[in-house]
């Protein structure tokens, strides 16, 4: 053979097949993280709903309230972490649901109680007649951790003292919405320390600004998170300092009032259409107990059936479903029915569904896991 008569030898480029084999794992990681989450969302909704279920059908035990309280509080932790888990690598969806601010102020100090100087007092009163606010349970829990250790960095004597209160305050300035005057829970937190300058106040709310001398050593949120956080949940945040006497911070976020904490409607018709028989029933009994007409089906050619022979004023449908899932259902309404509001029930983020969602004209998506309150508000937007 001459010389001339070798050929050339090409080599793959190793590095980028690496970096594609690596990237296609990740997917598959990714994947498979989102097919755990949905299987714990249904775990969670059914634990969820049961227990407002439970809630609603005995007597008014205290211990009994209290125990279905913490498996509540705590199925919301996880529909957090799930939550967190499923929407990795996309912008975190924000779920809310009704929770008592008294409850997560007691829990709260208890939890950062050892972790404060002996000589610091923290003092709680609870006034509010009214406590339930539609929120997320751990960005609130956050927001009162982080003006706790706010308050105590700012102490620096040995009679330091916080005091919390929890009251109500009524905005009748403001116009009605859904018929009602804007009635607020007040957290107040106020600490008998340094206080802060005159010329900081404005500041104190900007990204990136703060007081502490040494910046790195708090663990806690920037009062400007703690702000967006408020603002989430239809609230704001006022601030009070007198340098050398101390800072008052105060939050308001509206309340569930009376009447939207238990809906009743005028015997509408829906259809829930839900595979999974003990979260289809349990959830026909929640919406039945609000006066609604409740059809069930567990597949797509049901929910049809259904909207064929009768007047149906909502459909929850859910999206993985046996022989029609729930978006080939939504497809064949809309082909008859454009205006009919049709809530998808999903373990998927809206990032993942956003294409199917927008082009056969859903009106909302529901994430499981799902709290009743989460379908009251929906319910209360779309049939009332």
């Amino acid at each position: 053979m001459k010389k001339n008569d070798f050929q050339i030898l090409t080599f793959p480029n190793v590095k980028k097949e690496i970096e594609e084999r690596k990237s296609s794992e990740y997917t598959k990681y990714l994947k498979q993280l989102k097919i755990i989450a949905h299987d714990l969302n249904n775990i969670l909704t059914n634990i969820s709903t049961s227990v407002e279920l439970a809630k609603n059908n005995i007597d008014d035990k205290l211990q009994v309230s209290n125990l279905l309280k913490n498996i509540e509080i705590n199925a919301d932790k996880a529909a957090d972490i799930v939550n967190e888990i499923r929407t990795k690598g996309e912008t975190p969806e924000i779920k809310k649901n009704k929770i008592g601010l008294e409850t997560i102020i007691d829990e709260t100090i208890i939890s950062v109680k050892d972790s404060l100087p002996e000589y610091t007092k923290v003092e709680f009163k609870a006034n509010a007649l009214n406590d339930s606010v539609f929120g997320n349970y751990t960005d609130i829990y956050r927001v009162i951790l982080n003006l706790i250790i706010n308050a105590n960095d700012s102490i620096h004597h040995k009679n330091g003292k916080i005091s919390i209160e929890l009251n109500n305050w009524q905005d009748n300035e403001k116009k009605l919405i859904d018929r009602r005057y804007i009635e607020y829970a007040v957290i107040k937190v106020h600490d008998n320390g340094t206080g802060i300058a005159k010329e900081n106040i404005s500041k104190i709310f900007t990204e990136g600004f703060s007081t502490k001398k040494n910046i790195s050593k708090g663990n806690g949120l920037g009062l400007s998170i703690i702000k967006e956080i408020i603002e989430n949940h239809d609230g704001f945040i006022k601030v009070r300092s007198r340098k050398n006497k101390g800072t008052t911070f105060e939050v308001y976020i509206p309340t569930l009032t009376k009447e939207n904490e238990r809906l009743s409607f005028q015997k509408q018709t829906v259809i829930i259409a839900e595979d999974d028989s003990f979260q289809r029933e349990v959830l026909k009994d929640l919406l039945s107990s609000m006066n609604l007409k409740v059809l069930t089906a567990v597949n797509g050619i049901d929910v049809l059936n259904f909207y064929n022979r009768e007047k149906i004023d909502l459909i929850i449908v859910d999206k993985n479903m046996p022989e029609m899932d729930g978006i080939e259902c939504a497809t064949e309404i809309r082909k008859t029915n454009k205006t009919i509001p049709i809530i998808l029930s999903s373990g998927n983020s809206y990032e993942d569904l956003e294409e199917q969602i927008i082009s056969n004209n859903i009106s909302r998506l529901l994430t499981k896991p799902y709290s009743f309150e989460t379908i009251q508000n929906l319910l209360l937007e779309l049939l009332v």
